[in-house]
């Protein structure tokens, strides 16, 4: 993948009615290859508590991985792609 130290990370949240055909996307300071799902659940731009399940193509068909906290990000297209599936308007994120 890209050595590039930016990554556009792209998203859209069902809940919002959003089109996944025109998603979002929010910008990180990291090289694609080392974001992993802790560094998205602490820059993703929206308050609330999210499911994050990442766009993936496993044996020609389209899939929405869940993943653990350490895993690698998996790619679609050599983009980062995911639905964020909001479960609470209230954020349970703490303070840096």
């Amino acid at each position: 993948m890209s050595k590039s130290k930016f990554t556009l990370i792209y998203y859209y949240v069902p809940e919002d009615k959003d089109d996944p055909e025109f998603p979002n996307a929010f910008g990180v300071n990291m090289a694609i290859d080392d974001i992993r799902l802790p560094d998205i659940r602490s820059m993703f731009p929206l308050e609330g508590e999210y499911i994050f399940r990442f766009k993936y193509k496993a044996n020609n068909t389209v899939v929405w991985m869940d993943i653990n906290e350490e895993s690698k990000i998996p790619f679609y297209n050599s983009k980062i792609i995911m639905k964020a599936t909001r479960i609470s308007w209230t954020s349970q994120r703490r303070p840096v």
